[in-house]
């Protein structure tokens, strides 16, 4: 007997309806794995051990009020104003931990820099040209940190010249083991970007099984980089989403 060949060859189970929408249970699993998506950032975030903003290129985003970048060798660095420059990380910080920035100062001259988190001042120091080292990394204690936002470093330079350049600044970290909370635009994200691919699996005709063991594999890498580098991470999710957004 002829098979019948015009009988329907899609496989059991599809995601996606004869008249082109997705089925419930394509839509049940988006939505569980867009909330494991965020739960994914939520964790990493709860496991990073400090957030660094390295002041090259890519950190743009993060730094205001600061001048122009800068090239020391194979290093990245940009000049603090007079009298502030501010360092807006994607992350919120509890505490306690501590704050560490790596800094030169290039004229005779010394330079004060008092340092506050989230409003509230951490300390002051001086900073002097140096020929044995030119970089020093100084570092303030923090014992509780406002969480209820993102967290802030603020830099106030003083100088005894009429120059507006204060510091030199190659990286701020911010460091405590268990002290950062994700921020609610970062969980969005977690969520929307698996959402999307999840999506896109499905509207390319990919089953089920497939899509969860995709995207499955995508939240485990979400939630590790978070944990490695909470700054970095951020930078790749806005960046991937933005591209599945435009393709």
């Amino acid at each position: 007997m002829t098979p019948d060949t015009t009988e329907p060859t899609r496989p059991q189970g599809t995601p996606v309806r004869p008249g082109g929408g997705l089925s419930r249970g394509a839509l049940s699993v988006t939505a569980a794995l867009s909330i494991a998506g965020a739960l994914a950032v939520f964790l990493g975030h709860l496991f990073a051990q400090s957030a660094v903003i390295d002041m090259g290129p890519t950190d743009a985003h993060y730094v205001r009020d600061f001048r122009d970048i800068e090239r020391d060798g194979e290093d990245y660095f940009r000049w603090s104003s007079v009298p502030s420059s501010l360092v807006s990380l994607p992350v919120r910080f509890c505490g306690p931990g501590s704050v560490r920035l790596r800094v030169r100062r290039h004229f005779v001259d010394p330079a004060t820099l008092a340092v506050s988190l989230s409003g509230a001042v951490l300390g002051q120091r001086t900073v002097l040209a140096r020929q044995d080292h030119p970089y020093d990394v100084i570092e303030f204690q923090v014992s509780k940190a406002a969480c209820d936002y993102d967290a802030s470093v603020l830099l106030e330079t003083s100088v005894g010249n009429d120059r507006s350049l204060g510091v030199a600044v190659d990286w701020i970290e911010i460091r405590g083991p268990g002290a950062f909370r994700a921020t609610a635009a970062s969980l969005l994200r977690g969520a929307l970007l698996i959402a999307a691919t999840s999506l896109a699996f499905f509207l390319s005709g990919s089953g089920i099984r497939m899509a969860i063991a995709a995207n499955g594999a995508l939240v485990g890498l979400i939630g590790f980089g978070f944990a490695w580098g909470p700054v970095a991470a951020e930078r790749m999710l806005r960046g991937g989403l933005v591209a599945l957004l435009l393709t």
